[in-house]
């Protein structure tokens, strides 16, 4: 149900310290990632978070011509600012780690190392917009903060937000952060409920890769994206 999302999205600190539930308190099987504690969360979950749901999904289309033959393009596109997109990285390092078998000085190192992640100050004042995809230009900064006034979020009224900052990949198959302003000079949000449509925008040039080109228009319907009359973003 929506209405459990919002509930467990006030959990920030605390998670980091959760176990697992015990046999009898596990989740049914079957049962959605929405409606389950974040502790109950388990790989499939953070998986469809992460790249099946409002909140990530992967892009696909058709790239170069390799001896006739076309080439498949991928990339990853995530509204990384939202709460729980961080909350489902973090129970993935849990379940990497298998967190519940740490020692105590151990949790305490985690809880040190992923409180930030929650946090995320960034998130405050910008929307940030993750993509991974094999793209010569997204781990050249220079290139792409020379076209920022081309690379926007906007709202179906036409009302956007430019490219502030932008952090890099640093090798191939990691994470470009693309960062726009949250709020206008007046102190409002770029979405709102009430808004219909969020569009991640890239305006494309020639030489671009096949990865730039397949992302250079996302549209997100904002609804899908609100629980209990809150932008998850």
């Amino acid at each position: 149900m929506k209405t459990t999302l919002t509930k467990i999205l006030i959990l920030c600190f605390a998670f980091l310290s959760f176990t697992s539930p015990t046999t009898a308190q596990k989740a049914q099987p079957g049962k959605s990632w929405e409606d389950k504690n974040i502790a109950e969360w388990d790989e499939t979950d953070v998986k469809t978070i992460l790249r099946n749901s409002p909140w990530g999904k992967i892009l696909e289309g058709g790239g170069i011509q390799l001896g006739g033959a076309g080439l498949n393009v991928r990339a990853l596109f995530t509204l990384r600012s939202a709460l729980i997109v961080r909350y489902a990285d973090v129970r993935a390092e849990q379940l990497k780690l298998k967190f519940d078998s740490l020692d105590e000085k151990a949790k305490a190192e985690f809880i040190k190392k992923f409180k930030p992640v929650l946090d995320c100050s960034a998130c405050e004042r910008s929307y940030i917009v993750g993509v991974v995809g094999d793209s010569d230009l997204f781990r050249q900064p220079a290139l792409v903060k020379n076209r920022a006034p081309r690379i926007f979020l906007s709202n179906e009224n036409g009302e956007r937000r430019e490219l502030s900052n932008f952090s890099p990949q640093t090798i191939p198959g990691s994470e470009a952060l693309f960062f726009f302003p949250r709020y206008d000079t007046n102190g409002k949000p770029l979405v709102t409920p009430a808004n219909k449509t969020l569009i991640f925008t890239i305006v494309t040039e020639p030489e671009d890769d096949s990865v730039v080109q397949l992302l250079r228009r996302v549209e997100i319907k904002v609804s899908d994206i609100v629980r209990e009359g809150q932008v998850i973003f």
